[in-house]
Formats: C-alpha cells, sequence, structure tokens
C-alpha cells in the first residue's frame, strides 16, 4: 500500500535511513519530477530530493527498473521485424505472428527478471523499485508517494513544523 503526502517546505529533513527497509542509509538516490509550461514555446523545470537509501534495496531497485523495459523492447523488435518481414515476403501475417512472438517472449522474460530482483529484496522491504516518489510541486507545496509506512511517520516527524496534509492511502 503506497500513501500520498504534501509538505509546504523549501528545505525537507529526510531522516538517515534506508526509505525502503528503514535499515541503515548508505547511499542516495535522487526523487525527481518535471513540469513542462509554454504552449508555443516550451520549458521544461525538474526538481529533485535526495532521498536516503541502502545499497542493497539500491541494487534490487535498479535490477528491477532494467527489468521493467523488456517487454517494451520485445514490442519495438517485434514491430521491426513484422515491417522487415512484411517488406521481405509481402504477406504481413508471418511478419505478425513474429512481432506476436517476441512481445510473448519479452513480456515473459520481463516478468522471470522482475522476479529475480525481488528476491533480492529483505523481508523489511517496501518496494522492489522506488520507494519514494516525488510527484511534483505547486509553489512550495510538494507532493510525494511513500511505500514504507514507517518511513513516512519518520519524514513527517522530522518534518514536524512544515505544513503537511492529511495523508492519504493510495
Amino acid at each position: 500500500m503506497a500513501y500520498q503526502l504534501q509538505v509546504s517546505a523549501k528545505i525537507l529533513s529526510w531522516p538517515r535511513q534506508c526509505a525502503c527497509c528503514g535499515g541503515e542509509a548508505n547511499a542516495e538516490l535522487r526523487a525527481a519530477a518535471s513540469r513542462t509550461t509554454g504552449k508555443r514555446v516550451q520549458h521544461t523545470t525538474t526538481s529533485w530530493w535526495h532521498v536516503p537509501y541502502c545499497n542493497s534495496c539500491l541494487h534490487h531497485k535498479a535490477q528491477y527498473d532494467e527489468a521493467s523495459k523488456w517487454a517494451g523492447r520485445a514490442i519495438a523488435g517485434g514491430l521491426g521485424a513484422w515491417v522487415l518481414i512484411a517488406w521481405l515476403t509481402g504477406s504481413g501475417w508471418f511478419g505478425f505472428a513474429v512481432c506476436i512472438g517476441l512481445a510473448c517472449l519479452g513480456f515473459w522474460h520481463q516478468s522471470k527478471e522482475q522476479e529475480e530482483a525481488q528476491k533480492l529484496m529483505c523481508e523489511n522491504c517496501s518496494a522492489p523499485s522506488d520507494a519514494v516518489r516525488y510527484v511534483g510541486w505547486h509553489g512550495t507545496f510538494h507532493t510525494f508517494v511513500f511505500e514504507n509506512k514507517a518511513y513516512l511517520e519518520n519524514f513527517m516527524t522530522s518534518n514536524s513544523r512544515k505544513t503537511m496534509s492529511d495523508v492519504r492511502q493510495l
């Protein structure tokens, strides 16, 4: 279960523990959000916060995130194969079958790799990927989604003098 919180601040205090497992933090990960303004001339602004993690959780997160890319790669490869086979043979049916086969293979491989990444998680880990997501901001109000309720509570205690919204379960 995830929890959403909005907090008004220019500076936030992040508890010095891993946002995923709650263990000792020995690394950080940038939680970033971007927004684009303008119609004819667009300007993109990115804001971020450095969230504490341990190296073990960063490892399973990196492996899980990399595994998540396999389905898209397989679909792109399948579409490319479909076009190439249709062009070479003059028939799209065989290319379509190859495309579907590659897409299924990509989804299967993604699932297997994500399972392997989840095996790297300890019993206290809250998420295979991001334990804290920075959703965005409006003025000084920043919106975060926390996967670890204990870390959220420590975050709220560390920033108790800031204006905060009620916690919303997602």
